[in-house]
């Protein structure tokens, strides 16, 4: 599960690069930005909970159902990262700085709304997810 839970925080952390860069943006980048913020968070406690499942067959279950969840999440943020690196100036400090007349001449600004909801999707997915594991966890140890 390491693996899969680094290469989406890869991801997160590239869209959030990139997006970061975009000045005058409208509402829908900057939800964008703060629906990366969300995952990556999530995310890092996903990574934290890596140890758990070790040994325990039921627990097994769960964490592979969300690992599952993150796999989906890594393949649409591949997705997402895909379109947005339209964006780079192609300096090699992969710095942008892009004003948004530019930007939404490559991507429409309905596209970041898209992204934006569908990240914010996998983060409360997520986020329950990791809940339910951490209730099981608790209850194992009082019990």
């Amino acid at each position: 599960m390491i693996a899969i839970v680094t290469a989406t925080l890869q991801s997160a952390r590239a869209i959030h690069i990139i997006v970061s860069g975009i000045k005058d943006g409208p509402f829908h980048v900057q939800e964008l930005m703060t629906n990366v913020t969300d995952l990556r968070m999530v995310l890092e406690l996903a990574n934290n909970f890596r140890n758990l499942a070790a040994g325990n067959a039921h627990q097994a279950s769960h964490f592979a159902e969300l690992e599952n969840t993150i796999q989906r999440c890594f393949t649409d943020l591949q997705g997402f990262e895909a379109k947005l690196a339209k964006l780079w100036n192609g300096a090699g400090d992969r710095r942008l700085t892009q004003m948004w007349k530019s930007v939404k001449s490559v991507l429409k600004e309905d596209e970041f709304f898209r992204m934006g909801r569908k990240i914010s999707h996998y983060a409360q997915i997520l986020g329950v997810q990791l809940s339910v594991l951490g209730r099981l966890v608790d209850k194992e140890y009082l019990y």
